[in-house]
């Protein structure tokens, strides 16, 4: 990415160009850049765990991306009514399958949940109250996520299910 001191964000991948020493090239709009694998110490790297995507589907009703940027606000889910979907995952280009995840919902539960190696999860039918979703994990090389995503979430019940309809239909 540009933020990463390449001249462009997008390359097409038909310029491009692996040589015998290995070096490969990629052409874009603004200019052509060299990487070199042999010189690449990823040691040095520090894995970052990114939210990729969160959608919530309500009854009967297609899937409504949320705006990640608006996530930390919280997210309010009406149980049994709506389900919510989340995608996320490293940078990690060489062996994606082994980065490993893990979930919990904190005031809920206290253990980790394994999600294996998908950067996957979906939520629905949970108990009414104030939680927070938080997910980690490690990368390929099985070294921790240097941060840890957490999303606040209300879990509402439908107005049907609630004392004061039940009192006034009861």
């Amino acid at each position: 990415y540009k933020e990463d001191g390449l001249p462009d964000d997008e390359y097409n991948y038909t310029a491009s160009l692996k040589t015998g020493t290995g070096d490969l090239y990629f052409g874009g709009l603004n200019g052509v850049v060299r990487i070199q694998p042999e010189k690449w110490n990823r040691s040095l790297e520090k894995p970052a765990l990114a939210l990729l995507e969160v959608r919530k589907e309500g009854e009967g009703a297609a899937f409504q991306l949320i705006d990640i940027t608006d996530i930390q606000k919280g997210i309010q889910l009406t149980r049994s009514k709506e389900m919510l979907q989340f995608m996320f995952g490293f940078r990690e280009y060489i062996n994606p399958g082994y980065c490993k995840y893990w979930y919990r919902i904190k005031g809920l539960e206290s253990n980790w949940t394994s999600l294996g190696n998908s950067g996957f999860l979906r939520l629905w039918n949970l108990p009414e109250g104030k939680y927070t979703l938080e997910i980690k994990g490690t990368n390929a090389k099985g070294i921790d996520a240097t941060n840890t995503i957490a999303i606040p979430l209300e879990i509402l019940v439908p107005f049907y299910q609630t004392g004061l309809f039940k009192l006034l239909h009861g």
